[in-house]
């Protein structure tokens, strides 16, 4: 069974599909609308409740880091205890990661051969 939190979203969705496809719906809003929720329905600290220093956030937003000598800033970094787990990219649902493979790569540098 879905949690009631995570049915809202996908039913918020559904309802609105349209103009969250649309071209004008952008990344930032929906990381607002829905990714910080769900993130935060996985029990991530999405907003720092815990009130952690930065080395030791749950959640950090825009992250930096290095990747062959160039600054990369995923959306999301998560971490536990300081050690960071894994990012995650957001791309706003227009983009169709199916058939464009540019944002697979966004935060990774691939040596030419």
């Amino acid at each position: 069974m879905i949690p009631a939190e995570l049915q809202l979203l996908i039913d918020n969705f559904k309802t609105h599909k349209s103009t969250y496809m649309s071209q004008s719906y952008n990344e930032t809003q929906l990381r607002l609308d829905f990714l910080n929720k769900l993130i935060e329905l996985l029990e991530w600290d999405v907003y720092n409740k815990k009130n952690d220093d930065e080395t030791y956030r749950e959640v950090i937003h825009e992250d930096r880091l290095t990747i062959a000598g160039q600054t990369k800033a995923p959306d999301y970094c998560i971490q536990l205890g300081g050690n960071r787990l894994y990012y995650i990219e957001a791309k706003k649902p227009s983009v169709n990661i199916y058939t464009d493979t540019d944002p697979a790569f966004q935060i990774l540098i691939m040596d030419a051969p």
